[in-house]
């Protein structure tokens, strides 16, 4: 089996990963508590320290360059985590991530059955939970999250370990992860064995991947929300750079078993997972066909597939569901298993150009040119030597676009709602990294020949990049006239930094307090309509349900009400935006009070040539009391 040689980075990275695998199997067996999680911890830890102690694993020194780029990310992810609060509200994905995981660290199951999740079954049955957004009903009138268990686990570990700051935490180490992985596979891929720099040359190339990412605006925005991109994306290049090792410098089993280590959680993360895996199988078939002709080689492989069977055994909806979204594209103008989704051939993504200028806006099309560039005389040069004996020098740089390559059907169609900054989801685990990859890459092409012009491109781009973290808020505040019957609204524009952007700042200590106000029990109904923080992505119910323990939920039908035992609870309260008060005007109730909410938050735009920008609007509401 022989040994991994590493630095004690990458092995605490190899235990987290094996440590979320082993949560992940205890959160679907319904045993995510505290004892089973400190009985796993523990013994990961003595297999470990036995493999430490057989020398199946050595901890190398860790070089300079290598420490200061961690030192690096350490103090750049925790700014960024210090300057944002936990997403933990309804409405978007990053909502539905975080409540998922605060009802796994609450019940140690991946459901819940509640008062709530029995009445609202009764009316809408099996299927999408409507009011519980990002969850589905269960047969039996459980709640369960809409997506793979992996990263809710992930975030359900940092909040009982840490509360609600684990949010905020969260992404640190997955986003070091992901850099410290691009920064070292270049080295491997680029750098080691150019004999044509300098040591000091070497060095400030091993930069630019590092540089290149934490300029770039999209890392920065969804570092700041429980969304599973950058958690994914860590596994990927993880795994990616432990292969490379393999082929390069450590062609054992030890290493091997290490590499596909972070793939164990893949398919139980997101619907790329297993089609990753699968292209890493193909390059192992290609490029180490005498060793993957022995059981020991084809078994993790056998184990892999098996989990992926499982996963689809157990969460079919999902896959079904995603499977529909993937093959949406190809018909044109015909019913596709669902007779609502009708679609054009062409997708929306690229009516009217709308994603080249995405990408405009975001400055990625130098990234995606540089790609291109650096690919052409990569693809070329493997042409040229694929039947030589060193062919695998020539190959071995193209696996990363080798294996990734499937995700290039993003570039056609991103399957996601396309407003940004959120549509770049789909491009952040993968194309995008690949991007910082090869363009770091195709400039070291450029600096071989003018060194001039190299430093110019290099300057040039970060300083586009870092202009982009600027844009401006818009403040919109209620001004309160009590000669008046309705108040007015005034608004000014103050400059944002999106490092120091806070997106929810603060909107859970005015929902305490908002709660504090109505003083409800356990045994009363909350109705909240969906915009009574002002935006519908920010929904209340969510943490005044999960954090609080109310019997808060999300209403947007009126006559939903007439379905409701009302004699299982005392009293039923209505939380709502003045926007929205006529939405339930036929509702009997008695007005208790007006209240107002402040929230920021990033405005979603399907302009794309404008710059994403925030918005911190106060809203006013009521709260009413059902007669």
């Amino acid at each position: 089996m022989k040994t991994v040689k590493l630095n004690f980075f990458w092995f605490l990275a190899f235990f987290l990963v094996a440590e979320t695998f082993l949560a992940t199997l205890l959160a679907i067996s319904g045993l995510f508590n505290f004892f089973f999680f400190c009985l796993t911890t523990i013994l990961l830890g003595l297999i470990f320290f036995w493999l430490f102690r057989r020398k199946n694993f050595q901890i190398q020194p860790l070089d300079k360059l290598s420490g200061g780029v961690l030192l690096t990310l350490f103090l750049f992810g925790g700014a960024l985590s210090w300057f944002s609060s936990p997403t933990i509200f309804g409405g978007r994905d990053e909502g539905s991530y975080a409540n998922s995981a605060i009802i796994l660290a609450n019940t140690g199951k991946l459901t819940e059955h509640s008062l709530l999740s029995a009445t609202f079954h009764q009316i809408y049955g099996t299927g999408k939970a409507l009011n519980f957004p990002g969850f589905n009903f269960q047969e039996n009138g459980d709640i369960k999250s809409q997506f793979l268990p992996a990263y809710p686990v992930w975030l359900a570990i940092f909040y009982k370990i840490f509360g609600l700051t684990g949010f905020k935490l969260a992404n640190l180490f997955p986003f070091i992860l992901l850099v410290f992985s691009l920064f070292s596979l270049f080295r491997l891929l680029f750098l080691e064995r150019n004999q044509k720099l300098s040591l000091k040359e070497k060095n400030l190339f091993a930069l630019l991947p590092v540089l290149l990412t934490l300029s770039s605006l999209p890392f920065t925005i969804f570092y700041k929300f429980t969304l599973s991109e950058i958690w994914f994306a860590s596994l990927i290049w993880l795994s990616l750079y432990i292969t490379a090792i393999y082929f390069f410098a450590q062609r054992n089993r030890a290493i091997y078993y290490s590499a596909l280590l972070p793939l164990l959680l893949l398919p139980l993360s997101r619907i790329e997972g297993p089609v990753i895996i699968f292209m890493l199988l193909l390059f192992f078939i290609l490029e180490d066909s005498v060793n993957f002709k022995k059981v020991e080689y084809q078994s993790p492989f056998a184990l892999l597939g098996g989990i992926f069977f499982l996963t689809v055994i157990w969460e079919p909806n999902f896959f079904i569901n995603a499977l529909k979204g993937v093959a949406e594209p190809f018909f044109s103008n015909t019913t596709l298993l669902d007779h609502s989704i009708q679609k054009n051939f062409s997708p929306d993504d690229w009516k009217n150009c709308y994603l080249a200028k995405i990408f405009f806006t975001y400055n990625l099309w130098p990234f995606w040119l540089m790609l291109g560039g650096s690919l052409f005389h990569l693809l070329r040069k493997f042409y040229h030597n694929w039947r030589t004996k060193d062919h695998l020098s020539h190959s071995l740089p193209l696996s990363p676009f080798f294996i990734l390559l499937p995700t290039f059907f993003y570039f056609w169609d991103a399957n996601i709602s396309l407003d940004h900054p959120w549509m770049l989801r789909r491009f952040i685990f993968s194309l995008l990294p690949l991007a910082i990859l090869y363009s770091a890459h195709f400039l070291l092409l450029i600096y071989s020949k003018s060194s001039r012009l190299a430093w110019f491109v290099i300057v040039t781009l970060l300083a586009v990049n870092i202009s982009l973290f600027w844009s401006d808020k818009e403040i919109i505040l209620i001004n309160s006239d009590s000669e008046k019957t309705t108040n007015s609204t005034s608004s000014e524009l103050q400059p944002l930094n999106f490092l120091t952007f806070v997106p929810q700042q603060k909107l859970l200590n005015q929902l305490l307090t908002l709660d504090k106000q109505i003083q409800p029990t356990n045994k009363d109904l909350i109705l909240v309509s969906q915009k009574s923080s002002g935006s519908g992505w920010s929904i209340i119910a969510e943490p005044w349900r999960n954090l609080l323990g109310r019997q808060a939920i999300y209403f947007f039908n009126p006559s939903d009400l007439e379905k409701i035992d009302r004699q299982k609870f005392e009293k039923i309260f209505l939380v709502t935006s003045e926007n929205e008060t006529s939405l339930y005007e036929k509702i009997p109730k008695e007005k208790l009070f007006s209240y107002q909410l402040k929230n920021d938050f990033l405005l979603p735009s399907r302009e794309p040539l404008t710059r994403p920008r925030g918005l911190m609007l106060e809203t006013t509401g009521a709260v009413y009391l059902l007669k």
